[in-house]
């Protein structure tokens, strides 16, 4: 369906299901490990501003755990 060359392979090489198959299928090399750990750190920075202004706006969240509803 797509044409493999080029600049889509390069995006796809950015997803998390392609980078688990790329490490099972033994092609661990630099650019991967560079990748990864840009996409941690950004999903950190992404996290910690979401719980940041969730508690600055108290966005409160009812849970159901322990029967309480």
């Amino acid at each position: 369906v797509f044409d493999m060359t080029g600049g889509i392979i390069s995006v796809f090489k950015w997803f998390p299901s392609t980078e688990c198959t790329l490490v099972a299928n033994g092609m661990l090399d630099s650019d991967l490990i560079i990748k990864a750990l840009i996409g941690f750190v950004i999903e950190a920075a992404l996290m910690y501003w979401l719980a940041y202004t969730s508690y600055k706006k108290k966005w409160y969240v009812r849970t159901t755990i322990g029967g309480h509803v």
